[in-house]
């Protein structure tokens, strides 16, 4: 028999598939396929200690006024602060990324596909040859997704403590000055935070489109998932809908 699958086992598969996308991503840069290695936590799944990545369980609401529904997104357009950004949905319809031109184009999800988006610390790493991936998400909007939509997403991000200074590496590149010199990733995300607004962020007298369940999945939190393990609902991850309601437990 098949054995079940733990909360825990759902983030080292994502995160396997997001280091996999780094080891390639390193290939295609002429480096080491470990060339990321030391901007990542060891482990995705380390109770002993906080991790920076995460877990979310999303859902995106239909508008309930009028006036939303002419093209409002549940999630306005962002950059992702991490290094890659993962996204499983129920439904194919929703996702946007905008284009180096400045137009935006669909990104379905086919049952079984995972949307793989770059983030700002990434950009930061490559020395601004791998840009972060501007999207939004649209809901009961034209040409967005008509119903309400759920997503796994996972956010592969490195611990503060690591510091970014691969230009020696990538000295080969044309690499335009202000990313030849080392940053910490602690006053990376300082300045982050200080130049863009976060799309969690609703103003307490509105209802918010996307609500995220407040149980993330973050390894090594106040919510380790050695102890989320204990408390889980029995049940085998086959689908999307056993994942969400693993994070969302």
């Amino acid at each position: 028999m098949e054995s079940a699958a733990t909360p825990a086992q759902v983030v080292q598969a994502l995160d396997d598939i997001a280091r996999g996308v780094l080891e390639g991503l390193a290939k295609a840069l002429q480096l080491p396929a470990d060339a990321f290695l030391p901007v990542l936590d060891q482990t995705a799944v380390d109770t002993s200690k906080q991790s920076a990545s995460s877990l979310e369980a999303i859902h995106y609401m239909l508008p309930e006024r009028a006036d939303e529904k002419l093209g409002a997104p549940a999630c306005e357009a962002h950059e992702d602060k991490g290094l890659l950004t993962l996204i499983y949905s129920d439904i194919q319809q929703g996702l946007q990324v905008q284009k180096p031109c400045g137009t935006w184009t669909h990104v379905l999800l086919p049952q079984g596909l995972i949307a793989v988006l770059t983030g700002h610390t990434l950009e930061r790493a490559t020395c601004g040859l791998v840009k972060a991936a501007k999207h939004r998400v649209l809901v009961g909007a034209p040409g967005g997704c008509p119903t309400p939509r759920n997503a796994l997403v996972y956010k592969l991000r490195a611990p503060e403590t690591a510091v970014l200074n691969m230009y020696n590496s990538l000295s080969r590149h044309v690499i335009i000055p202000r990313y030849r010199t080392p940053i910490g990733v602690s006053e990376l995300m300082h300045h982050f935070n200080a130049t863009h607004t976060s799309v969690n962020a609703t103003p307490s007298s509105e209802e918010p489109l996307a609500a995220r369940h407040t149980n993330t999945l973050e390894t090594g939190s106040t919510a380790p998932l050695a102890a989320r393990e204990a408390t889980a609902k029995t049940g085998r991850l086959r689908s999307f809908s056993d994942m969400y309601a693993y994070a969302r437990a």
